[in-house]
């Protein structure tokens, strides 16, 4: 017997894949926020706060920077003077901290706290990243 192609049911052996529908998205998230505190040796107190954030999607990008500067008490001459050159050196280690130097970022917040009207300093320095791909899939 000899069988032609076309009495064949090769619809039966097609695939039938239903369409599929791809949705994707991407977003990214960069954080940056720093606190110092720092009380003089005659007991006035200075807060400064910053917060940055920078997003980013299909839709465009956004960034805000909040900043907060208190002080309480009066401060004199001297006390400025340190209060710069240590705002001088943070922002000094926070460069070094950005490369990648933690080490060398340290050494500098350390000699900054060594001024002399600066009784206590507190700072904190702290960056955030985020990358998100969502992609989903579904059929009809």
């Amino acid at each position: 017997m000899q069988v032609q192609c076309q009495d064949l049911p090769f619809h039966r052996f097609q695939s039938r894949q239903p369409a599929v529908n791809r949705q994707q998205s991407v977003s990214a998230e960069r954080r940056e926020a720093l606190q110092l505190t720092l009380r003089t040796a005659e007991g006035d107190r200075v807060t400064l706060s910053s917060e940055a954030r920078e997003a980013f999607d299909a839709t465009g990008a956004a960034s805000q920077t909040r900043i907060s500067l208190t002080v309480e008490g009066s401060l004199s001459k001297e006390e400025l003077d340190d209060i710069r050159r240590v705002a001088q050196a943070l922002a000094k280690s926070v460069s070094e901290a950005r490369q990648g130097h933690f080490g060398q970022a340290a050494r500098v917040i350390a000699r900054a706290a060594r001024e002399d009207t600066i009784a206590r300093l507190d700072f904190h320095y702290q960056v955030s990243r985020q990358l998100s791909y969502v992609q989903r899939a579904y059929s009809q």
